[in-house]
């Protein structure tokens, strides 16, 4: 198996043009949707969505209508899917680009909000990575060097398919008032454990199953940045030893060896748990956490949840490593994971989508669904850079 290659087999039984429509509209394939820190546009702070909002305004707007009124939400879908033209089993809600929906999201999955994300209308991704180039020779006033062939490695994934159920009761619904209640909290709380799996998918997914280090081994998950690392040999613990607190110095170390080979600092990000954050920020400051006496115990202590070295980033991700270093019980410890995210990106076949369930009893059922993966380009290990065994 390649370095991030999916065992999913091939499906003929997802229609890929059906399920690009129904999250992605009519935009064209291999769109970049989001690249927040410009890896592949070169525009810091590019981001699709709120275009993808407008397409579906009108939609989200005859449901809420309906149902206030008192349909059912797959009523009220299907009465929509109906004047639209639609085939209503057929009939899905994208659920990412609603800002009203999604924004518990963005916090603590800050690996899965950075990623580049691009639409792909394929059951599978190919691509090939340029691992060596062609060299040019001097030579005389007449000389012609003999032709050269850059180097390339392909590589070829299928998507990961993952899903949550949701349901809202018929009281429920009514007594809350409409969709944008009941039925929207339940979403919110959907997406959110959504986002959160698909944070812990970019860090620590594995495809090899047998592993008990917390990572998720189906045989189906794409390879996790941290994974990777650790796969081909880019993990490393302190100069001074398993256990050292972490420093600047540790950090810088960590970033030269991640873009060494070239990578772009303007790219490469840390991530790392709270107590690391803490630790770091301590050390910069050199004083303990400031506090504001009054609140609801009686302090309230303001810590960081990024920090900033010689420009930079170190966030915080819940996913990351956060149990302290041991010897014997917990060798590996706290982690901080450098990586360039040029190297990296999520390709999605459908981006989060809403579906509606057959009713079951008095209650309106829904699921939410991804399809995507995270190809890394060949050598993607050698901008990475793992340091472990932090207390």
């Amino acid at each position: 198996m390649s370095d991030a290659l999916i065992a999913t087999p091939r499906s003929d039984t997802v229609n890929a043009k059906k399920e690009f429509s129904a999250a992605f509209g009519d935009i064209p394939d291999k769109t970049v949707i989001s690249d927040p820190l410009g890896a592949i546009t070169g525009e810091e702070g590019y981001d699709a969505r709120p275009e993808l909002e407008k397409a579906y305004q009108g939609e989200y707007r005859a449901i809420d209508e309906l149902m206030q009124d008192g349909a059912s939400l797959r009523g009220a879908m299907a009465q929509v899917a109906a004047a639209k033209g639609l085939n209503v089993a057929d009939y899905q809600l994208p659920t990412y680009p609603l800002n009203d929906l999604t924004w518990l999201t963005d916090r603590n999955t800050p690996a899965w909000d950075m990623l580049p994300k691009l639409a792909r209308n394929s059951n599978t991704v190919e691509q090939d990575s340029v691992t060596e180039l062609s060299q040019p020779s001097i030579g005389g006033e007449r000389d012609v060097p003999a032709d050269s062939d850059l180097t390339t490695q392909p590589k070829t994934q299928s998507m990961t398919y993952y899903r949550v159920t949701g349901s809202v009761s018929g009281p429920m619904n009514l007594a809350s008032g409409g969709f944008r209640n009941a039925m929207g909290v339940e979403q919110r709380a959907k997406s959110t454990s959504m986002a959160h799996f698909g944070e812990n998918l970019v860090l620590n997914g594995d495809p090899t199953n047998g592993t008990t280090d917390g990572s998720i081994t189906d045989e189906r998950a794409y390879k996790g940045m941290r994974t990777l690392a650790k796969d081909n040999g880019q993990d490393r613990t302190p100069d001074a030893g398993a256990g050292s607190t972490i420093t600047p110095e540790m950090v810088r170390e960590n970033v030269r060896r991640a873009v060494e080979e070239g990578g772009n600092l303007s790219t490469t990000v840390s991530f790392t748990d709270l107590k690391t954050i803490t630790d770091l920020k301590n050390a910069l400051d050199d004083h303990d956490p400031v506090e504001i006496m009054g609140g609801p115990t009686g302090a309230i202590n303001l810590g960081a949840q990024s920090v900033m070295i010689d420009g930079h980033r170190l966030v915080h991700s819940d996913y990351m490593p956060n149990t302290a270093y041991d010897a014997s019980a917990n060798p590996g410890g706290r982690n901080l994971l450098t990586v360039d995210m040029r190297f990296h990106a999520v390709h999605d076949l459908a981006s989060t989508v809403m579906e509606t369930l057959a009713k079951t009893e008095d209650s309106d059922r829904f699921f939410l669904k991804r399809y995507s993966t995270m190809l890394q380009d060949a050598g993607a290990h050698e901008y990475t850079s793992l340091l472990t065994g932090l207390p």
